[in-house]
């Protein structure tokens, strides 16, 4: 008798969970713990949205099952915390997304190893600032800076024992964007 009230008791729970998922609002917004799947039926992501925009840590997950990205959303639902990662699991990059555009320091990360490749600075999702990519014993390889995704002032290349080898200057007039006829751009 114990043990049937326990199975009832697991089943009900676990029905709750089920049921409570994947709800919307009277005005159409997602609302509370979601979770969507691949068409092999491996979850895809989870998470919770309020009011139609997801809070806290979102998951997601490449089709094997593998976790591919970890958002930690703020309470406007529009900026990240983020890390991705490899099918070995990883880190890969990691960030920041404001207005779901990179904004601030990003890092790129070896896969195998772990250590840290690149680095490089955005602004409303534009290469603005420091850049710097890295051998993979942590020595700089090329370094320079942005200003609206062109390269300025400075850059220099390194040899592996952290001695300049070149270093050639960017203009900012030398990197124009060409014309774009017949483009619009979206607003």
């Amino acid at each position: 008798m114990m043990k049937r009230i326990y199975f009832l008791a697991v089943l009900m729970l676990l029905s709750n969970a089920v049921f409570s998922q994947n709800k919307t609002d009277k005005q159409g917004r997602r609302q509370g713990q979601w979770i969507e799947y691949h068409d092999n039926g491996k979850i895809k992501s989870k998470g919770t949205f309020k009011n139609g925009f997801p809070v806290g840590e979102f998951f997601y997950y490449t089709e094997t099952g593998s976790l591919q990205a970890k958002n930690v959303f703020a309470e406007n639902g529009i900026d990240a915390v983020t890390e991705i990662y490899s099918e070995n699991g990883k880190v890969v990059a990691n960030g920041f997304y404001k207005n779901k555009k990179r904004d601030g320091e990003w890092h790129y990360f070896d896969e195998n190893e772990g250590v840290m490749i690149l680095s490089e600075n955005y602004s409303d999702g534009i290469l603005n600032g420091h850049w710097v990519s890295y051998y993979r014993t942590g020595e700089p390889q090329f370094e320079g800076e942005y200003k609206d995704g062109v390269k300025i002032g400075k850059w220099i290349t390194y040899d592996p024992e952290g001695n300049v080898i070149s270093i050639d200057n960017h203009e900012a007039e030398d990197y124009n964007a060409p014309e774009l006829e017949g483009v619009e751009l979206e607003r």
